[in-house]
């Protein structure tokens, strides 16, 4: 009995963890549905009050107007009076039949024009009302949820699992749909309007709608098919999983047409290799967004890129922070862990990030213009060296550590550490051991340092 308490504790331990895990993840996720909810609401409100204006002027182009009647009466009035002769002592008068007032007939921009800002209107309103109601699930789906304990764990997952099952999430991402459709309804509109008044004025504005139209359409293409494009919206991620629903229907029969095709001809051969690239490729196997992400950004799939992230997340941490431990504590020994290229490549962003901010001094300065201590800099300048030296593989032809050594070279000048001197010595020693060109360019920046040293004393 005492050995299994432990585990008990163990295990009730771990399920407090993971019901704290889904409480946040849970508790996150309501919150960005409702802020997203609260802004369309904004958007909806103020959108419904400018079409609602729009909207009473132009139903009335669906009815006969009262004007018309008028005019016809007065019309009347006129024939009459000119019908009168005056032959005294009498006054003959032609008595003039009343006109058949026609049938009105609305012209046809008028109920095309009417058609679409309602259409806009009725979308626009449904996104509000559809944004309440899902509020009001929000609510009752958070009601009573406190704590983790494994009782609340279980009600809300529960309750999580239902608003997955009933498709809440897509409920949601149809909102900014349906105003984005009402406010493309808007502008078919206002252009069929603007073209039965003036063409210029129509001109200009179909020129704005058509540009619009046309980032829109492309914000929703590009994601489908660039794996980095941040477009991605609920539209977009409708025609991403069409795009890949085709390409799961059209793999095997790329595979069997590649298969017949002789490739024997130079352009036969390409086609086929293209066509076996297609259904060979990832393309048609994602269900969703996070699907394609991981898979660029696995080990073994793309190493250039996934280098190129670690370079990046190590440049960016340095740039928000600006601070000398976080150099030596993180920057460091993550430096150390990229392959040599990349760490040259890591260490050049870093210096160049650092030339733009502080543009009017030296980038690497006594005390260092970023305020970082400037034997940190040297160790993090030697780590880079060191890397590349570790991975020595013909490494007197890689030019861009050369600019690394001679930087290294120009700010010995400066007092240093017992250790970090000894430091800059083994790795100096070791460039110059590479060979090739490394030894007189060692050779030149040392001689060129001692006499600008000369110069300035």
């Amino acid at each position: 009995m005492h050995d299994g308490h432990p585990k008990l504790d163990g295990a009730s331990a771990a399920w407090t963890e993971c019901a704290r895990v889904v409480k946040d993840h849970s508790d996150e996720m309501v919150k960005r549905w409702k802020d997203e909810i609260d802004t369309l609401l904004v958007y909806a409100g103020l959108f419904s009050g400018v079409i609602t204006a729009f909207n009473v002027q132009s139903y009335a182009l669906l009815q006969a107007s009262s004007s018309d009647a008028s005019v016809a009466v007065l019309a009347h009035i006129s024939d009459q009076l000119k019908s009168f002769s005056l032959n005294p002592p009498f006054i003959n008068s032609t008595i003039i039949p009343s006109p058949t007032p026609a049938s009105f007939r609305a012209p046809r921009s008028a109920i095309w024009i009417n058609v679409l800002w309602f259409s806009s209107l009725i979308c626009s309103l449904s996104a509000a009302s559809i944004g309440i109601m899902v509020k009001q699930w929000l609510h009752e789906a958070e009601l009573g949820l406190t704590g983790t304990s494994r009782e609340a764990a279980r009600i809300r997952q529960y309750r999580y699992d239902g608003m997955q099952k009933w498709q809440v999430g897509m409920i949601v991402a149809t909102l900014p749909v349906l105003l984005q459709l009402a406010a493309m309804l808007f502008f078919a509109g206002l252009l069929v309007l603007l073209w039965t008044l003036h063409p210029v004025v129509a001109t200009v504005a179909s020129t704005l709608v058509g540009t619009l139209f046309l980032f829109t359409i492309g914000t929703i293409i590009l994601p489908a098919f660039v794996p980095d494009c941040t477009y991605r919206s609920p539209q977009a991620l409708v025609l991403f999983l069409l795009v890949q629903a085709m390409g799961r229907f059209l793999r095997p029969i790329l595979t069997v047409v590649a298969r017949l095709i002789d490739d024997r001809g130079v352009w036969l051969s390409a086609l086929k290799e293209a066509l076996l690239s297609i259904a060979f490729s990832d393309w048609g196997s994602f269900r969703g967004w996070a699907g394609r992400d991981r898979v660029e950004t696995t080990v073994g799939q793309h190493t250039l890129t996934l280098n190129a992230l670690d370079e990046n997340i190590l440049e960016i941490a340095d740039a928000v922070l600006l601070d000398d431990r976080f150099l030596e504590e993180c920057v460091r020994p993550c430096v150390k862990t990229l392959p040599s290229w990349s760490a040259v490549q890591c260490y050049q962003k870093i210096r160049a990030r650092a030339s733009r901010i502080f543009h009017l001094g030296p980038l690497w300065g006594r005390y260092g213009s970023l305020g970082y201590r400037y034997e940190a800099q040297v160790e993090l300048t030697l780590d880079v060296i060191e890397r590349c030296l570790n991975d020595a593989v013909q490494l007197y032809e890689f030019e861009d550590l050369k600019p690394i050594v001679k930087e290294l070279l120009l700010r010995l000048q400066y007092p240093l550490s017992v250790g970090v001197s000894e430091r800059c010595g083994h790795v100096i020693a070791g460039v110059v051991a590479l060979g090739g060109d490394f030894p007189d360019l060692v050779m030149k920046t040392l001689h060129s340092r001692e006499c600008l040293a000369d110069g300035v004393s």
